[in-house]
């Protein structure tokens, strides 16, 4: 069901439920007029009367041999203030015969020159009861093409069966006790009106069913008519529900006479549905009971306080704008909202949420978020509003367009974060680093920030200089380190974000070999402790003292890994390798002085020569043939 359906059902579900009160002739038909007005629009309504009091029957008021003028008369009348020419006595009897609404076509405008009555262009007339008509008539062509035609016919059909109804109730009260049976048939005229409605209409007796329409007996779930009437209305609810009815609605119906209200009814399956329950007593012993299925609209209820309840616990400040309305006005707004701005949903449901920004607001941040609405595409910003109390905080507003089937933008969605503590520890952290810059500017260190939430890198113009880069992007900063230091560079600058701790790491930077650049990086989480996801670093070039280190570590291992063998009789000393178990050979101390790494060269020379000196003795003593280390 569209939502122009639904708005149409209850419309006319309002109606029976205010015809039922009225207690006068004029006052119904007038709530029938504004009724189908309010759901056809534009249009020229009249109730049409028999002024031929004299008429024995229809049929002799249709006669073609009577003459003008014609028998109907208007009796009300809404919509265009001009005189409306009164339909022939052919029409009428068209009207009474037809199984529908008759149609009629015509040309908008005067009848004649010197004719101040109207001729609209199209006219639907459907009869009320014996002696009235109603009719719907347009003067613009297009607008009466545009309304669904089946859709108009149907809203006059049920508008002048309920119209009937309570034509038949406000004239009980008044006529002899011996016209009811003509006020059953009367009645019976428009029942088929009646059972094509979408709500279940009933009549009681002492309690009993003694009319009952299909809509009605199809919701309780009953096969026929037959099976309800006569029975009584308890039947068609639990025990307690039926309690509770009685002890809610029988009070009320003694002193107003009506009573409305939800209840559940239960089916002969053991199945139950929500309904809404119109009752309203038309005589003392009788009443109109009207019922309304609301299964698929307490479904969207439920649905709808879920998703409203979702937006509630969001723990974001979410609004709903409606664009259809004049000045955009906010018509949702969650608790969030309410905490942020300060504001209650009273104050702030009906306003454009422009009443948020104040003196500090940037007009050129407005002025986008304007031109966005304007051209309905979605934006993202960063402006500064204002609390009730006239504080000013930063949002990040993120707005939406809401589209329907149709493409045609129905809402925006607007979504705020409040950044006033992120950008005032920014700002704080940008003094920061500019003091430490001041500290260490001349000492070859520079700082930098690695913020994972944005994938951003930004270095300082010493660490640029340091690595031989300038990354912008985390992706990028892991590409220009060494191979294989990426794994300990990237567990240097998550480590402070996961433990709070800081953590210094030596890594290289450089694709291969060929040219790499030591960096010594001390790392520190922004904000430790406060969810921070980005971590500041001091790195400086530490390629010389590397290089110093490597080569020392270097001549150390070659040291280790080599023995020299010095021929006894040879003029000049010559050394050549012969196996890498010699510092054993060597012996505790020797092995102490090396693993210290800090022996000087001549040092571990003289260290070589004194243990060559005694290996060739122990070998001479051996074999005093064979050279030594042979």
């Amino acid at each position: 069901m569209t939502s122009c359906d639904e708005m149409t059902d209850d419309a006319l579900f309002n109606l029976g439920i205010d015809l039922n009160r009225e207690e006068t002739v004029g006052g119904a038909i007038d709530r029938t007029l504004n009724a189908i007005r309010t759901t056809l629009g534009d249009t020229a309504i009249t109730v049409w009367r028999n002024r031929n009091e004299h008429a024995s029957n229809l049929e002799n008021a249709y006669s073609p041999e009577q003459p003008s003028p014609p028998l109907f008369g208007s009796e009300r009348h809404t919509g265009r203030s001009d005189r409306i020419p009164s339909p022939d006595a052919a029409l009428i009897k068209r009207c009474f015969t037809a199984d529908a609404p008759v149609r009629t076509d015509g040309v908008a405008g005067p009848i004649a020159p010197d004719d101040n009555r109207w001729l609209p262009r199209q006219e639907l007339f459907v009869p009320i009861d014996s002696e009235r008509v109603l009719s719907v008539g347009w003067d613009h062509h297009d607008l009466a093409t545009a309304l669904d035609e089946a859709a108009v016919r149907d809203v006059l059909e049920r508008a002048a069966g309920l119209l009937a109804a309570a034509l038949d109730r406000i004239s009980s009260q008044t006529r002899d006790p011996t016209s009811e049976i003509d006020s059953e048939i009367r009645i019976g005229a428009f029942q088929q009106a009646i059972e094509d409605a979408a709500d279940g209409v009933a009549i009681l007796d002492d309690e009993a069913y003694v009319y009952i329409d299909q809509t009605h007996v199809d919701m309780y779930g009953f096969d026929s008519k037959q099976e309800l009437l006569g029975r009584s209305w308890r039947e068609l609810y639990a025990a307690d529900e039926a309690a509770r009815i009685e002890r809610e609605a029988f009070d009320a119906l003694e002193r107003d006479g009506h009573w409305q209200g939800r209840v559940t009814g239960s089916r002969p399956d053991g199945t139950t549905f929500p309904a809404e329950l119109s009752l309203t007593m038309v005589a003392p012993s009788r009443m109109v009971c009207t019922v309304r299925d609301v299964t698929d609209r307490e479904a969207r209820e439920r649905e709808l306080s879920l998703k409203e309840r979702a937006l509630d616990e969001a723990g974001i400040s979410i609004q709903i704008t409606d664009p259809t309305q004049p000045g955009n006005p906010l018509v949702y707004v969650n608790e969030e909202f309410v905490q942020l701005t300060g504001y209650e949903r009273s104050e702030a449901l009906g306003r454009n949420p422009r009443f948020l920004q104040g003196p500090g607001s940037d007009s050129e941040t407005t002025k986008r978020i304007r031109t966005a609405i304007e051209t309905e595409r979605p934006i993202t910003t960063k402006l500064r509003n204002y609390t009730a109390e006239g504080e000013p905080y930063w949002a990040k507003l993120s707005v939406t367009p809401v589209r329907d089937e149709n493409g045609i933008v129905t809402n925006y969605i607007g979504v705020q974060h409040d950044i006033t503590e992120q950008r005032r520890r920014i700002r704080e952290l940008r003094n920061q680093t500019e003091r430490l810059e001041l500290v260490l500017s001349g000492t070859e260190t520079g700082i930098g920030e690695w913020d994972f939430s944005t994938n951003t890198v930004t270095l300082d113009a010493t660490l640029r200089e340091a690595v031989g880069a300038s990354p912008t992007t985390i992706d990028e900063w892991q590409a220009i380190v060494y191979p294989e230091d990426r794994e300990r560079a990237a567990d240097a600058l998550r480590r402070p974000i996961e433990t709070g701790d800081p953590a210094t790491e030596t890594i290289r930077i450089g694709a291969d070999d060929s040219e790499v650049t030591w960096i010594d990086l001390h790392t520190v989480a922004s904000d430790a402790g406060n969810s921070s996801a980005s971590v500041l670093a001091m790195g400086r070039d530490a390629t010389k003292r590397s290089e110093r280190v490597n080569g020392r570590r270097n001549c150390l291992i070659r040291a280790r890994c080599c023995s020299f063998k010095l021929g006894p009789l040879a003029a000049k000393q010559s050394l050549r390798p012969v196996t890498s178990r010699f510092p054993t050979r060597w012996g505790t101390s020797a092995r102490r002085w090396l693993d210290s790494r800090s022996v000087s060269f001549m040092t571990i020379a003289r260290l070589i020569r004194s243990s060559q000196t005694a290996t060739n003795a122990r070998l001479a003593a051996i074999s005093p043939s064979q050279n030594a280390c042979s």
